[in-house]
């Protein structure tokens, strides 16, 4: 069985997706504010739980390895909490 992977179409940088699936205008705009709405709350809740957790390990003097025992993360993953740059807007880099 061959799966069908074929791109017959590429939605512009800045277009309204909601619209190319054939929504209605007024409610692919509502659509699209909310889906923005929710990525931005997202990343919002991303960087307050970042900045916890920094300051947490910080408060408990947790060496990198010990917090990612504890977080069940990799110690690479506790790195970039600790050291990302203060106005980093986690997920926008695409790691996660």
């Amino acid at each position: 069985m061959r799966i069908d992977t074929e791109i017959r179409h590429l939605t512009k940088p800045g277009a309204n997706l909601f619209v190319e699936l054939g929504f209605e205008p007024e409610e692919a705009e509502r659509l699209l504010a909310a889906s923005r709405k929710q990525i931005s709350d997202t990343q919002m809740l991303k960087r307050q739980l970042m900045e916890d957790l920094s300051i947490w390990i910080a408060e408990h003097h947790l060496k990198q390895a010990e917090a990612a025992g504890i977080l069940m993360l990799s110690r690479p993953r506790v790195s970039d909490v600790v050291n990302r740059p203060p106005s980093s807007s986690f997920g926008s880099s695409g790691r996660k």
